[in-house]
């Protein structure tokens, strides 16, 4: 087969999940140099390994790129249930292969969503033009419409993931001054006077000093070099 299909110049190769154990069909895919999608449904962690090593092993026999494999978290069943799914496993996959997926065979998105934010970059759902129609893939398959929203559900998760750097994002930048806090005065204080924890507060705006333990450090304990009036920030300059 693979050899037909490469006359017909295909861009990758998608073995369904019972090619999981034929490691001479795994072998001959690693041997054209292309991306190559493999199901793991049925698979327990051994055969996966084996598969994986397989693959590497033929590639660089071959001197084809052993990491273009891509796993996919699969449950074979038609249409599957979703508690069946056990998606947290495409983190082990992430252990064998760079790239991880899901073959969703559920009905409804929700499954390939939840993959989503565990980190899927392949999805294979079944494609139909009428859910009534018989057969077993009709009923876990989408029809057009549904598609549609099951691919726009997928881009908002992947653009609600973010990065690893945890920082403000787009506009809440302009809401730290207004929702923050300072350090403020909780009642008068006189100038020389030593100030202590009963004399400050925390109120907003945050255009002051934030009452974090460092800052409220290098202030309390400290003079006042100025009549500080009660509700007034209380800032490093306030003090020596």
């Amino acid at each position: 087969a693979v050899d037909e299909l490469e006359k017909l110049v295909v861009m990758a190769y998608k073995l369904a999940s019972i090619e999981t154990v034929n490691h001479p069909l795994i072998r001959r895919t690693a041997q054209t140099g292309k991306p190559v999608i493999l199901s793991v449904g049925l698979a327990n962690e051994t055969e996966v390994m084996a598969a994986v090593s397989a693959f590497r092993d033929e590639a660089e026999k071959n001197k084809t790129n052993p990491d273009n494999l891509i796993l996919l978290q699969c449950n074979t069943n038609y249409p599957a249930n979703p508690e069946d799914q056990n998606l947290l496993a495409m983190q082990s996959l992430k252990r064998f292969v760079d790239v991880v997926g899901f073959s969703d065979h559920t009905e409804g998105p929700v499954s390939s969503i939840a993959a989503a934010a565990l980190g899927a970059k392949v999805y294979e759902r079944h494609f139909t033009d009428d859910k009534a129609r018989s057969g077993p893939d009709h009923k876990a398959s989408m029809e057009p419409q549904e598609f549609k929203e099951f691919v726009d559900a997928i881009r908002v998760v992947e653009k609600a993931l973010g990065t690893p750097e945890i920082r403000p994002r787009g506009g809440e930048l302009e809401n730290i001054i207004g929702m923050r806090k300072s350090i403020c005065a909780v009642v008068d204080i006189k100038k020389g006077e030593i100030i202590t924890a009963s004399h400050l507060g925390a109120k907003r705006p945050g255009n002051g000093v934030y009452a974090m333990d460092g800052n409220l450090a290098r202030i309390i304990g400290k003079k006042a070099k100025r009549d500080i009036l009660f509700d007034e920030n209380v800032t490093f300059a306030d003090v020596e």
